[in-house]
């Protein structure tokens, strides 16, 4: 029986599954000098963060204005606070990224750690 609880961690495990692919094929998996050394595989599994990741993802693919590279971007959450990851095309691009994700509720704070690629 397909419950909302069953739909909300296919979502979540989709939107994990699919920002480690982009991760993998976007950019190294070594962070870059000086950026946090947070990965999907070392984030916490806590149901807040997982909500978090979910509710950003939601939030960036609900804007048109960002293409689809900024739609795939890498999101991970700890406690609050939110690093985005992967490939944009623009650096107006990139802060629209950030922005969408520090409008979330519960987002306390953000780490853009996205690179432009025109």
């Amino acid at each position: 029986m397909i419950t909302p609880r069953t739909t909300f961690l296919r979502i979540a495990l989709c939107s994990l599954m699919l920002g480690g692919a982009v991760e993998a094929s976007a950019q190294s998996t070594m962070p870059a000098s000086g950026s946090s050394s947070a990965t999907a595989a070392s984030q916490p599994n806590n149901s807040q963060d997982v909500k978090l990741v979910a509710a950003v993802r939601r939030a960036i693919t609900k804007d048109d204005s960002i293409s689809t590279a900024g739609h795939n971007v890498t999101v991970l959450a700890t406690n609050g606070t939110v690093t985005l990851r992967g490939t944009v095309k623009s650096d107006g691009e990139k802060a629209r990224i950030e922005s969408v994700a520090h409008s979330v509720n519960g987002v306390q704070q953000v780490t853009n750690e996205l690179n432009v690629k025109p």
